[in-house]
């Protein structure tokens, strides 16, 4: 029988063993027991004589059914079981995410270095965003955004084995977090966005230029508009569903959500004119369709106004590809379809309109979201102050004392 004792840390029991292998180097392993501390010494007592008898110290593991990823399973493998196992507590879009962080990146990079989930550190962990950030070998590093993601998988997985005593803490939590780069959308004036939704008239594009331009809509609130959001007696609109995109396992995926990106995205703006002619319009084409397509007619989405000729929901990436291309085309600026959203709050701080109004229009969480995305907005602002102040300051000829005449 191997040696060994209780050890107490961050409010739970570990298991330190003692024995010396085959080549008589003195081993100490450790194992989490999942046990608080406080009323289970005697559990924990018992667990330590079971782990003292059925440790074989030829293979150096225990001779029990003791669950592997207790004591030798590599991190990147602890960090995929945990993906699974939250599968079902999260967003298919927020599930996806995690999957490409996790088996595109996280997972292949520490499983190569064999660190397990009992031997990673904060420096392993800081090592791994260098060599993404600024690889050796010539390519191209990710972004700090994309390093941050990253540590948000890695924090959480960590936490969740800390929580369940497996490690004794977080060394994610002593990671010199990567720093995001400072990012400043672009925009178009209200000539260029009058230009641009005449060029698109007419187009597949054209409803998701016009809602992002008039109304500031994020793509997935475009793309899930009912016909039952409008109400046409009230002239009101309003944003409480969303269609978005994910992919993982090789599969691509559409999610259609009754719900926003926050709480405050949840929100009721009025119709303008303009929008109610072409809604008329594109209801008129889609019923067209129906009676000339007939049983051809896709009609699983007839409930969504943005469809296209053969009634198929038009896709959230279709709208972020051909954006471009009609701006490269059209020799217009070049911006992304999201700046369209970041145009609408540029011509409502240049007319005047409070960023608490703004936030609530664009439908942010916080005001400190609208003030930090659209901080470069006070730019032009401030040239307008700086007018005012150099026509009070404009010289003029001043008349001397006559003594000094």
């Amino acid at each position: 029988m191997v040696a060994g004792r209780l050890q107490e840390k961050n409010g739970y029991f570990y298991i330190a063993l003692s024995y010396k292998d085959s080549n008589g180097k003195r081993k100490e392993p450790w194992f989490a027991t999942g046990l608080k501390v406080k009323g289970n010494k005697r559990l924990a007592e018992e667990k330590l004589l079971e782990y003292r008898t059925n440790f074989d110290i030829k293979t150096g593991k225990l001779r029990t059914d003791e669950p592997e990823e207790d004591h030798s399973i590599l991190f990147g493998d602890y960090l995929f079981n945990w993906l699974e196992s939250i599968k079902g507590e999260v967003a298919p879009t927020t599930y996806g995410g995690y999957y490409n962080c996790i088996t595109k990146a996280i997972r292949p990079y520490f499983n190569a270095k064999l660190i397990t989930l009992q031997s990673i550190t904060a420096d392993d962990i800081e090592t791994f965003y260098r060599d993404k950030m600024f690889p050796k070998d010539g390519k191209k590093g990710i972004k700090g955004k994309t390093a941050l993601r990253y540590h948000a998988n890695i924090r959480k997985c960590l936490q969740e084995a800390f929580r369940k005593g497996l490690i004794p803490n977080n060394p994610a939590d002593l990671v010199k977090r990567p720093k995001e780069e400072p990012f400043i959308s672009d925009y178009y004036n209200s000539k260029q966005i009058i230009e641009l939704l005449q060029i698109v008239r007419g187009s597949k594009i054209e409803f998701a230029c016009y809602m992002a331009s008039y109304y500031g809509l994020r793509r997935g609130e475009i793309i899930g508009l009912k016909w039952s959001a409008f109400d046409l007696t009230y002239d009101t609109v309003t944003i409480r569903h969303t269609v978005s995109t994910t992919s993982y396992d090789g599969v691509y995926r559409l999610v259609a959500q009754d719900r926003t990106k926050s709480k405050k995205s949840y929100r009721t703006l009025p119709i303008a004119p303009e929008l109610k002619t072409l809604l008329v319009e594109m209801k008129t084409r889609q019923e067209t369709n129906k009676k000339l397509l007939g049983d051809t007619y896709n009609h699983k989405y007839d409930e969504y106004v943005y469809v296209d000729d053969v009634g198929k929901i038009v896709r959230p990436d279709y709208v972020s590809q051909h954006f471009p291309i009609v701006i490269k085309k059209n020799n217009l600026k070049k911006i992304r379809f999201h700046d369209l959203r970041h145009s609408c709050a540029t011509m409502l701080r240049h007319l005047g309109v409070k960023m608490e109004d703004i936030q609530q229009y664009l439908g942010h969480s916080n005001i400190v979201t609208t003030e930090k995305t659209y901080a470069h907005f006070e730019k032009e602002q401030n040239k307008l102050s700086l007018g005012l102040i150099v026509d009070a300051l404009a010289e003029k000829e001043i008349e001397k004392p006559d003594a000094e005449m």
